[in-house]
């Protein structure tokens, strides 16, 4: 009579721990979509023409379309050319809250000719003081981009 022959221990797989990873992303994913629903749907843009070219089309603004979040308005936003080659998008945003602000953003689209975004750029400052006027600078790096448009601005 044969006797079964046992498997050493060494050749039997650990169990298995549950893994609670998926768990992270799932509040990870809810927490970045309470974030997004927080954001004002009616904040106006700003889209640019062609490279060089000033442009000012805004779209649904309540009373000021260049006026964000009832804290900073821009002006003068454009498209220039700037040293060694570099484009940026440059523009002047005035604090308009009253009191200061320790931040504020610039964020602004990139798009191709026909209106595809080819990517995307940012100014930032820390202390901008009441009433006080900020010249924003941002670099354009993406060769194909022919137009933008401002896609928000951050106060707080």
């Amino acid at each position: 009579m044969d006797t079964p022959q046992q498997l050493p221990h060494e050749t039997l797989a650990p169990p298995k721990k549950k893994s609670t990873w998926w768990i992270w992303l799932i509040v990870i994913v809810v927490v970045i979509g309470a974030m997004n629903t927080k954001k004002d749907s009616g904040k106006p843009t700003i889209a640019g023409a062609n490279a060089g070219t000033p442009a000012h089309t805004a779209t649904a603004a309540k009373d000021d379309p260049n006026t964000y979040h009832g804290k900073i308005k821009l002006t003068d936003v454009k498209w220039e050319h700037g040293a060694y080659g570099i484009s940026q998008i440059v523009g002047l945003a005035e604090n308009i809250s009253g009191s200061e602000l320790t931040y504020a953003q610039v964020e602004i689209n990139l798009l191709d000719a026909s209106g595809t975004t080819v990517g995307s750029t940012m100014a930032n400052i820390n202390n901008l003081a009441a009433g006080a006027k900020w010249k924003f600078k941002a670099p354009v790096l993406e060769q194909s981009a022919k137009k933008f448009e401002i896609k928000d601005v951050t106060a707080m």
